[in-house]
């Protein structure tokens, strides 16, 4: 527990830092285009893919991945998976890589995309890698590693749906479908986000939507119809999970502390809603708002189902955006008392969410363990 706090901290603090750097530079020369490439953004970048990388048994997924890899160095070829997937995993195992590089370049891949998307909104780079961090999403990445490199991509490739170019949209869904097939699903969300409208107008509505999907939450109640799926399961490459071990699948719905900061968490996100729309209206705020939304209730209906939260992952992951945004906003009206108080009411709540993580790491695979230290 100790070593876990000590790594996750000491990332999070040294990559919070220098995005506080990085905004300060833009906003000192703000008539200018600072390139990408400094040091607070290339340093940070590389120290997260170092340390995922050294990582072992962080995500269930992990050793999963290191199987294959270690099976496809050994001689075997890699049957699972979509073409440059395969391309990066045979590269890597055939040419002698230690699997540190491996997971490395998947962090990065992460991690990259992610800074890129907010390269013209750098002020934000602290805030991400807090919620990231905090809100645990960073174990997701090092889970469920080739869709969430998509999650990333998609992010990034949101700003050419405000932009209305198409093609760049598409080679960047391409280019994550040759990952994960189920990028695909992006493809129809275009002619749907590129409106740039607010969907989600009313705050009343929202709060009637969120507390039908609370009352609604679990698996349990879908899972009459997860037998016509199949074909769905199957093409995305959830076929692993098979109908015969759906009751294995299904966790226990989570109705615990963790989960009731999360959905209160959300509610504040709703209530401010309307003043972070005005706010960021020049950004693509409202793009990720009708995503994180949408992602809000379908993660309430999908609640314990390990399978259907996949293709979800798309739009639940934008939470991660908009509470950085969320928490941006309330960082600068901190001397209005009710949103100062508000600020520091979500700080703590994520700082709960991010410690209780640690402390179950041995059952939520939390745990950091460096390679040479596995067994």
């Amino acid at each position: 527990m100790l070593q876990s706090t000590l790594v996750y901290s000491l990332l999070m603090s040294v990559m919070i830092y220098c995005g506080i750097l990085s905004a300060r530079r833009v906003a000192l020369f703000p008539d200018r285009n600072i390139s990408f490439i400094q040091f607070e953004i290339l340093f940070p970048m590389l120290l997260f893919a170092v340390i995922f990388g050294m990582r072992y048994g962080v995500g269930m997924d992990h050793l999963d991945y290191l199987e294959k890899f270690i099976d496809v160095a050994s001689g075997a070829e890699i049957t699972h998976g979509e073409y440059l997937f395969k391309l990066i995993t045979t590269f890597f195992a055939k040419n002698g890589f230690h699997y540190v590089y491996y997971f490395a370049f998947w962090a990065f891949i992460q991690i990259f995309f992610l800074y890129y998307a907010f390269k013209e909104e750098r002020y934000l780079l602290p805030f991400l890698v807090f919620v990231l961090f905090a809100g645990g999403y960073y174990l997701g990445w090092m889970n469920v590693i080739r869709q969430n490199a998509v999650v990333c991509i998609f992010i990034y490739s949101i700003k050419f749906i405000k932009e209305k170019k198409i093609i760049l949209y598409l080679l960047c869904i391409l280019f994550g479908f040759f990952i994960h097939k189920s990028a695909l699903l992006l493809v129809f969300l275009y002619p749907i986000l590129i409106k740039d409208r607010d969907y989600f107008k009313s705050i009343t509505f929202q709060m009637i939507l969120l507390v039908i999907a609370f009352c609604l939450k679990g698996f349990n109640n879908w899972l009459m119809y997860f037998d016509k799926m199949g074909i769905f399961i199957s093409f995305f490459g959830y076929e692993t999970y098979e109908i015969k071990y759906v009751e294995q699948l299904l966790v226990k719905t989570n109705s615990g502390f963790g989960f009731l900061i999360l959905f209160f968490i959300d509610i504040l996100i709703v209530l401010y809603s309307k003043r972070l729309k005005k706010t960021f209206s020049s950004t693509k705020f409202q793009i990720f708002y009708n995503l994180y939304f949408v992602g809000s209730l379908m993660s309430l209906f999908f609640m314990g189902s390990i399978v259907l939260q996949r293709p979800v992952l798309y739009f639940s992951s934008m939470k991660l955006i908009v509470a950085s945004y969320f928490l941006y906003y309330l960082l600068k009206q901190v001397k209005t008392n009710i949103r100062g108080l508000v600020f520091c009411l979500v700080l703590f709540f994520y700082l709960s969410l991010y410690f209780a993580a640690i402390y179950m790491g041995d059952t939520n695979t939390a745990q950091f363990v460096f390679f040479w230290q596995a067994k």
